[in-house]
């Protein structure tokens, strides 16, 4: 069946864009990407493009600002503090942090009420649980979602585990369908 709406969280520079539009060439994407760094890029690839809406805000369970994490390993920025156990993890030499202070909101807030969404990508480095708690109207008009998850320990401050996720998608009528490593 074609995909028609995909909204991701923590788009970086939207190459998931490029990647489902092969396949699904009606998709329309809303994008949320908090971070100074990478937000003008998403904006130059993509913010033109008829079928594609960029916001500069990081999603949660609330609306206003929030401190924003930006790493030197790109893709891993996030409102959580990382651990000192980030840069083992992730194998790199520097463990830098820019700090910044973002806009943060709700999808549900963000997203029109009764709005059919086909696909919801979350990709925020540990602070799933907290778009996820943000989107619980969203979640009952979502088909699919597309989470990045830790199974047993997370390189950032409070970063929720898989099982805690899952508890919110099976009371949103969602199921674990597949884990891939």
């Amino acid at each position: 069946k074609d995909i028609q709406s995909v909204v991701v969280i923590g788009a970086n520079i939207g190459n998931e864009v490029y990647d489902i539009r092969k396949s699904y060439p009606n998709t329309s994407f809303i994008m949320f990407e908090p971070s100074p760094k990478f937000f003008p890029e998403l904006l130059r690839l993509h913010g033109k493009k008829t079928y594609v809406k960029c916001h500069q805000k990081a999603c949660g369970d609330y609306c206003g600002k929030t401190a924003f994490y930006e790493l030197p390993m790109m893709g891993n920025g996030s409102f959580l503090k990382p651990t000192t156990d980030w840069k083992i993890f992730n194998k790199q030499e520097d463990d830098s942090i820019t700090e910044y202070t973002v806009d943060v909101t709700t999808l549900d807030s963000e997203i029109p009420k009764n709005s059919k969404t086909d696909l919801l990508w979350v990709d925020v480095q540990g602070a799933e649980l907290h778009v996820l708690k943000g989107a619980r109207e969203t979640l009952k008009n979502t088909k699919a979602v597309f989470l990045e998850v830790a199974l047993c320990k997370s390189p950032y401050h409070e970063g929720a585990l898989i099982r805690e996720l899952n508890e919110v998608m099976i009371q949103t009528g969602h199921q674990l369908v597949l884990l891939g490593l």
